[in-house]
């Protein structure tokens, strides 16, 4: 939305279709996943899940306009159920504070949850998503890659040039 509004040059997000105005390129793809706590009853249910099969289960989701929780909230529609939604977060650190006490379950992208895992303690587990919503497309998006200024256009250069990096 920044990006759209002009408040900034470039972005790095889930994009799906709608935004026709911006130009997009290709970033990397990124799986969702669930994360619990170690002695949860789906910490028992393997290395994937889907996500139906959590929504027994209070969650603590990020904020309503975030893709994340628009994608679990289409999926607990489609299957004509809701989400017992026990709190909103601005965060995935927040949100893996609030999972580790015990306030629920939550979807968070995989690698997010990689890389924080020696910061959030060796108390929660992830669980992959198998839904076909899970697995997403990162891009780079911009009003117009040709206008961005220097610094940005290295930063996608940049970006682009470590797409493939080991995720």
């Amino acid at each position: 939305r920044a990006v759209q509004e002009g408040a900034a040059d470039l972005g790095i997000c889930h994009a799906s279709q709608g935004a026709h105005e911006l130009q997009m390129l290709p970033y990397r793809q990124d799986r969702l996943a669930l994360v619990v706590p170690a002695g949860h009853p789906l910490a028992k249910k393997g290395s994937a899940i889907d996500f139906v099969s959590t929504l027994d289960f209070d969650h603590v989701g990020l904020h309503a306009n975030s893709s994340i929780y628009v994608a679990m909230h289409q999926a607990a529609t489609e299957a004509g159920r809701g989400i017992k939604l026990r709190i909103h977060v601005t965060g995935l650190d927040a949100m893996c504070r609030m999972i580790e006490n015990g306030l629920g379950i939550g979807v968070m992208p995989l690698r997010a949850f990689e890389l924080m895992r020696g910061g959030i303690g060796r108390s929660l587990l992830r669980i992959a998503l198998d839904d076909p919503w899970a697995e997403r497309e990162i891009r780079l998006v911009a009003r117009d890659f040709s206008t961005l200024p220097v610094a940005a256009r290295s930063l996608v250069a940049h970006l682009r040039a470590n797409a493939d990096a080991p995720q």
